[in-house]
């Protein structure tokens, strides 16, 4: 069990997943800033990109 949380803290701070991270922080707050556009919206408008990436990638996002 140890081994498997070490695998995945390993796989959530690679550097793209990181990257996404921070992309992901940065979309969001530009589309709940939008008036009209809440935190569900934009959950809805993002969670196809999340179908496309690999799995670290999309637990970051």
């Amino acid at each position: 069990m140890l081994e498997a949380a070490i695998d995945g803290l390993i796989g959530i701070l690679s550097w793209k997943a990181f990257l996404l991270m921070i992309v992901g922080i940065i979309i969001s707050s530009t589309l709940v800033a939008m008036p009209g556009v809440g935190s569900k919206t934009a959950v809805a408008m993002l969670l196809p990109f999340a179908f496309v990436l690999e799995q670290y990638e999309a637990v970051g996002n």
